[in-house]
């Protein structure tokens, strides 16, 4: 059979394997768990990037509606802005008529009392005609 020293030789060997195998066994282990550590560190990362990808399209979505809704707040002061001026000529030219009409007005209120005048002296006239009181000069 064995002899002694070839069955320490052989023990002593199958140790070293042994504490061989365990040592490259834990060095594999630290290899994966720090390879699960990267992994999941990795994926907390992706998924912080997922979730700011996610939150840059709701802010660019966002940012677009609030641009549509401007550029119509926008649109709608410039038609008020159009229809004031329009209303401000409007006014203008209406307020330059009134002020014409006030001066033909007066005009004809002169004419009137011209006209009052010389009607009731002709009126006086007439009757003094009339009466006999005077003769025509011609």
């Amino acid at each position: 059979m064995m002899d002694l020293e070839s069955y320490k030789t052989a023990v002593i060997g199958l140790g070293s394997a042994i504490c061989a195998g365990a040592t490259g066994w834990l060095a594999f282990g630290r290899y994966m768990m720090r390879v699960r550590a990267g992994n999941s560190n990795d994926n907390q990362q992706i998924n912080m990037l997922q979730f700011l990808s996610d939150q840059l399209k709701e802010a660019k979505s966002e940012n677009a509606h609030l641009r549509d809704e401007i550029e119509h707040r926008d649109q709608t002061i410039r038609e008020y802005w159009k229809t004031i001026s329009e209303t401000e000529s409007r006014l203008q030219i209406v307020e330059s008529q009134l002020e014409a009409l006030k001066e033909q007005n007066e005009a004809l209120k002169a004419e009137i009392q011209e006209l009052i005048a010389s009607s009731t002296n002709m009126a006086c006239q007439l009757a003094r005609i009339t009466n006999g009181q005077e003769v025509p000069v011609r």
